[in-house]
């Protein structure tokens, strides 16, 4: 994150911590206009998510790439599984931009409930420069929105789900380029399946 970002992220969340401290979250046109912010804002973010599934669709990319998908269990030292995934350019965006949408609606269900279950209005301030954020560092918003080539910064994988909560449930997962390494290990995994499926045939026939 460039030295201009931080200091916009700090200036935006202080403001927002400001405003949410002097707020009179008891005032029904002050918690009117808080929820006319904080769901625009969420509209707004379906609406993006939109046209990236729609620019997927349209582009239709099928070529084949390779990247590495570490899991780990949180709290757990090293990595739990790694394994070389091959898929679609376009199947991964797809993923993707699922992956974003379902953190999104997980969001705002709690929030929602939160807010209307507890009369909680501040939370909804404080949340609500988040789903902006994510659309700002987002590779996936530059290459089908504002159409920007996948290459350098912007290439795949592009390892966003450390960024976005809820992403994912007991694990920690990182997307990286696959290495000689990887590829070395996954041909040995699969080896050793078909040993396995060998070993099984043999062992039914008898």
């Amino acid at each position: 994150m460039s030295g201009i970002a931080k200091y916009r992220d700090f200036l935006i969340i202080s403001g927002l911590g400001i405003a949410s401290i002097i707020i009179d979250a008891n005032n029904p046109t002050t918690v009117k206009w808080v929820r006319y912010f904080y769901y625009g804002v969420q509209c707004f973010n379906f609406f993006i998510m939109f046209l990236v599934h729609a620019d997927i669709k349209n582009k239709n990319e099928n070529q084949k790439f390779q990247y590495t998908k570490v899991s780990s269990t949180m709290g757990a030292i090293g990595e739990d599984e790694v394994r070389v995934i091959s898929t679609s350019i376009k199947d991964y965006d797809y993923k993707q931009n699922a992956v974003l949408l379902r953190s999104s609606l997980i969001m705002l269900c709690i929030l929602s409930f939160l807010h209307y279950a507890f009369g909680w209005t501040r939370i909804l301030l404080l949340q609500l420069y988040l789903p902006i954020k994510i659309l700002l560092i987002h590779p996936m918003v530059e290459v089908h929105v504002l159409q920007r080539e996948a290459k350098g910064n912007l290439a795949r994988p592009w390892n966003m789900y450390s960024k976005i909560p809820a992403s994912t449930f007991g694990n920690l997962i990182t997307e990286r380029p696959v290495t000689p390494k990887d590829i070395k290990e996954k041909k040995k995994e699969e080896k050793n399946t078909t040993l396995e499926q060998k070993a099984k045939k043999m062992k039914n026939r008898r």
